[in-house]
């Protein structure tokens, strides 16, 4: 009877380890896949804040051509009066 009891808890605990080992490489394929959406969404953050900056950079040369044309603008009608 002893017997029986300690060849059912060998085949519990070696069930119970294979389970182990299926749940931990479950965890591994979650943990990949969340790096791979971490480095996407780090890679998308900094296409995003190029294209900002792109965007910033061109507004302000165009403020800056609208300046200088009020500027020069201004210059001429000064030279006339």
């Amino acid at each position: 009877m002893l017997s029986n009891f300690k060849e059912k808890m060998k085949r519990d605990l070696k069930l119970c380890y294979q389970e182990l080992e299926q749940a931990h490489k479950v965890v591994e394929q979650f943990q990949k896949a969340l790096l791979q959406a971490s480095q996407k969404k780090k890679t998308m953050e900094i296409l995003k804040e190029r294209e900002e900056k792109r965007h910033y950079d061109r507004i302000a040369y165009q403020e800056r051509i609208f300046m200088d044309e009020v500027a020069s603008s201004l210059f001429q009608q000064k030279e006339r009066s």
